[in-house]
């Protein structure tokens, strides 16, 4: 984190703030939080899961929208 300025985030999410996330992608916008965490390729199969398991709307590995805009 050190040397990187952090852009302005409309996301209300408390890990755009946070010095070390313990995500690299936000579960709210899908914006990384944590750049030192590698982005890793998710599966469709993954996906299925986080949207079961979780109602957040994008997946914190890999950035991508998991649930559609209403």
């Amino acid at each position: 984190m050190i040397g990187r300025t952090r852009q302005p985030n409309p996301c209300d999410n408390r890990n755009h703030i946070r010095a070390n996330a313990p995500v690299g992608h936000c579960p709210q916008c899908g914006g990384i939080v944590n750049d030192a965490i590698p982005r890793r390729t998710c599966s469709e199969d993954e996906h299925a899961a986080s949207r079961r398991r979780n109602h957040f709307p994008f997946c914190v590995h890999c950035g991508t929208r998991l649930i559609r805009a209403s």
